[in-house]
């Protein structure tokens, strides 16, 4: 019996020796190849890290290896990366690619995606990790649209001025998704009862941006010289708060109320005063592709009670062709205490061919 066992407790150390020499060959085979298995990254004057990398954010890729634990590289510093697994990639841009990370190329990323290789600029590159952890892409920039318009036409006018004119006019606008810019310019020049080279001009900025929900504010500056009513110069700015009652392409309709600073210098006058401010633009798309604008603004004198001023223009867009329309206007000015020589009320209407930009 004894000798039984010792033959079977012999038996089994020969099996696991066997089994030994079977084994460890194979784990130690294996062993440097999971090594081999490893991201790579080089920096700096050509030093090498091999690990896992875990991430790159805030301008820091942190790589963790055996050897020294986790390791944070600068990024910019970085100048060939290569990795085993794919990774996700995001841009400055908003681009988000999936891929394995296969080195650097003249500054530029090399990732090998589903749809083939991609080549990705690395001063753009934001943030590199697991696709499940890729951050949300940041907001888009705000989309600027220009539009713009030339106007010519002719020109009567009533009142204090009383006067046949052509005019020449320009208007261009910048909206994004925050703000809005709005610069309109004009030039009249005509006759007046017998007196020729009677000129008038204008220019005017605005400047709207939107605070919560359809409130915005806006405020702006309006220059301009009349020889009629002897005005050298005329200076016009605002500043108001304001509300989108409709504000739907193509219809739109925004009521303002704000204060006015007006300076007026008339050849033998000058004039300036504190005024409150209610101001209502409207544009209604009528008749099929027509267009119908109407603006009032009426500026009561902070300083005179009784004294009142006020202008209100509507005017009627006919399209003629695919940038072209017909504009009938008429527009009205008022000013309870005019200058001298001056009537309250200025009715002119107008007749333009305008051509979008």
């Amino acid at each position: 019996m004894q000798r039984w066992r010792e033959r079977s407790r012999c038996s089994w150390v020969m099996g696991m020796r066997r089994a030994a020499r079977l084994w460890v060959p194979l784990l130690l085979a294996l062993a440097p190849a999971g090594s081999l298995r490893a991201d790579e990254l080089v920096f700096g004057e050509q030093e090498r890290l091999k690990g896992r990398v875990v991430k790159m954010a805030d301008g820091q890729l942190l790589l963790r290896s055996e050897a020294a634990g986790e390791v944070r590289v600068p990024w910019a510093s970085i100048t060939d990366l290569h990795t085993m697994e794919p990774l996700a990639v995001q841009t400055r841009d908003g681009r988000r690619l999936v891929g394995v990370l296969e080195g650097m190329q003249e500054g530029k990323l090399r990732l090998a995606t589903d749809e083939g290789m991609q080549l990705v600029e690395a001063s753009l590159v934001t943030w590199i990790g697991p696709e499940e952890e890729t951050p949300s892409a940041p907001p888009a920039p705000p989309k600027v649209q220009w539009t713009g318009n030339v106007e010519l036409g002719l020109g009567l006018l009533a009142g204090n001025s009383r006067r046949q004119d052509y005019h020449f006019g320009t208007e261009i606008r910048r909206r994004t998704r925050v703000d809005r810019w709005h610069l309109t310019a004009s030039a009249h020049h005509g006759e007046s009862q017998g007196n020729t080279d009677i000129s008038r001009a204008a220019l005017g900025l605005t400047y709207s941006r939107n605070l919560w929900g359809r409130h915005y504010y806006s405020t702006g500056a309006f220059l301009n010289h009349d020889d009629m009513k002897r005005l050298r110069l005329g200076g016009y700015y605002f500043l108001s708060k304001g509300y989108r009652l409709i504000d739907r392409a193509p219809n739109r309709w925004d009521l303002e109320i704000g204060g006015t600073y007006v300076n007026d210098n008339f050849r033998y006058q000058q004039r300036d005063s504190f005024n409150g401010l209610v101001r209502s633009i409207t544009e209604v798309r009528v008749f099929g592709g027509s267009t119908l604008k109407a603006v009032w603004m009426i500026w009561p004198s902070l300083d005179a009670i009784r004294h009142v001023r006020g202008t209100a223009t509507v005017s009627l867009d006919v399209p003629i062709a695919r940038k072209a329309s017909l504009r009938i206007g008429i527009a009205e000015e008022y000013d309870s205490r005019p200058p001298a020589n001056t009537q309250p009320h200025d009715f002119q209407s107008t007749m333009s061919l305008v051509y979008r930009l």
